[in-house]
């Protein structure tokens, strides 16, 4: 019984070498696995002159890749073995951890010299956070802020809450605008808190600007900047 495919059709063609290279190729990968077909093949190819048909160079080749497929597998075999050995021996490639030298960094204490008519409004604000639910410390010095938008302690706890809830950006927006509006050991807190956000957020570039700063200011974070800029290089 002949194939139904229409594939068929086409296997006097191939056997007398009119089919061109990906028609035979395709009728070739049909004929793997049509029994019917390598039959008539076979007897169709008994009718012509095998040996000056090009039907012999898509069958040569076909055996060729059968020969060399038990050896090309071998070799991958091998390889990923190797690839396993030298991991083991090297450690796998980690992405670098700039996070792993990011700490938190507490905002001030209050000034006890200094007269803050918020404070009570700040400390209900902050009633929150001893259970760290900086969410909820967050909404609340939202509402505090839209009423003394200029209180930099505030501004400096909300960048802590956010920075704990992993609000990277709207931390950097409070202590870049401290940095840049405050004076004296505000500002430097404000300025070692942001070194810290961007280690943690994986910013170690925008972290070494910073640190580059304090040390050429001669800030109160001059020293230690100068010692994690060269842990953070080490890393990188």
């Amino acid at each position: 019984m002949s194939c139904l495919n229409p594939l068929h059709q086409r296997l006097s063609p191939l056997a007398q070498g009119e089919l061109g290279r990906e028609h035979a190729l395709e009728l070739l990968a049909h004929v793997e696995v049509c029994a019917n077909c390598a039959r008539d093949l076979d007897l169709y190819a008994d009718l012509v002159t095998v040996a000056a048909s090009p039907l012999t160079r898509p069958v040569d080749r076909l055996e060729r890749w059968r020969a060399r497929a038990p050896k090309f597998l071998f070799v991958i075999v091998v390889g990923f073995a190797l690839l396993g050995v030298i991991d083991q021996v090297l450690g796998p490639t980690k992405k670098p951890d700039y996070a792993a030298l990011a700490e938190r960094v507490e905002p001030p204490a209050t000034d006890p010299n200094v007269v803050d008519p918020y404070a009570s409004e700040l400390a209900a604000a902050l009633a929150d956070a001893p259970r760290e639910d900086w969410a909820s410390v967050v909404v609340k010095l939202d509402a505090f802020l839209d009423l003394h938008p200029d209180h930099a302690l505030a501004r400096f706890h909300r960048a802590s809450a956010q920075r704990a809830l992993g609000r990277f950006d709207a931390a950097r927006v409070d202590l870049r605008l401290l940095r840049e509006a405050t004076q004296g050991p505000l500002r430097d807190d404000a300025e070692w808190a942001l070194v810290h956000l961007e280690l943690a957020a994986d910013e170690p570039r925008a972290a070494l600007g910073v640190l580059d700063d304090i040390e050429r200011r001669n800030g109160a974070y001059a020293g230690r900047a100068i010692e994690l800029a060269e842990r953070v290089r080490a890393v990188r």
